[in-house]
């Protein structure tokens, strides 16, 4: 007999341990702050309205927003039917899909926060309140082919340090990519020694290059000289003599 009480206690606990989990894992404020997606292959999958390119009605401004909740505006001007991008900034932003709330966080020297409420959101429009401005505004969803963004930051660059290794900023087309420090053990093998997932906005217009990484570390550079192979950049208000020159892989 006190062999079976045990055997019940403990199937007990096990049904209990299994309620707890359950609530836990399904408890209702967990992702009420996340971008509407998923990236657990077992879930189903969840299509976000936002993402895509969205130009503001009677404007020059197009938002780009993707699926992680980063992205990047591109204010353009129009040449032969297309649209040539003149200066590009990062974002970054927030929708709670059951209170509508839209946060968009534009990526200057200083952070510019806009809070919006989503009135109607389809394939083609997207209708936000804009809470600062105290008006409806409305944008259409546009085709990026439509849309000539300057690629010559894009690719695999290299700074290297020398014996010490060196470091790398991996630049996509869709303005993400990767930070990589490279470094170098005591046998002389190259070991990563830091990674970080980045997103950058390259003003050719005005020579200037921002990165925010994912924790929100933001970065301003002065392009000093680009060139297919060779990108010379400083931090804005550093001197010259603190150029870095990075190779292109």
């Amino acid at each position: 007999m006190k062999t079976k009480r045990i055997i019940n206690n403990l199937i007990t606990i096990t049904l209990l341990l299994g309620v707890m989990v359950n609530f836990t894992s399904c408890g209702p404020d967990d992702d009420d702050n996340q971008p509407t997606s998923t990236s657990n292959p077992d879930s189903p999958v969840v299509t976000n309205p936002l993402v895509g390119a969205w130009q503001l009605q009677d404007d020059e401004i197009i938002y780009n927003l993707k699926a992680n909740g980063r992205g990047y505006a591109e204010e353009f001007i129009y040449e032969n039917g297309k649209k040539v991008v003149q200066d590009e900034w990062p974002l970054s932003y927030v929708y709670n899909e059951s209170t509508k709330a839209l946060t968009i966080t534009e990526w200057f020297d200083e952070n510019d926060i806009t809070e919006y409420t989503v009135q109607n959101i389809s394939s083609t429009n997207l209708v936000v309140y804009n809470k600062s401005r105290e008006k409806i505004e409305t944008y259409t969803k546009v085709d990026r082919r439509d849309i000539v963004s300057n690629s010559n930051i894009v690719g695999t660059w290299r700074l290297d340090y020398g014996s010490e290794g060196y470091k790398l900023y991996i630049f996509n087309q869709d303005r993400g990519g990767v930070y990589q420090d490279w470094g170098y053990d005591k046998n002389g093998n190259k070991e990563l020694q830091d990674e970080m997932g980045i997103t950058f906005a390259y003003s050719g217009e005005n020579d200037w290059l921002t990165i925010v990484e994912d924790d929100n570390d933001l970065f301003l550079f002065n392009i000093v000289s680009l060139t297919p192979s060779r990108l010379v950049i400083k931090r804005v208000g550093a001197p010259i003599s603190q150029a870095e020159t990075y190779i292109k892989q």
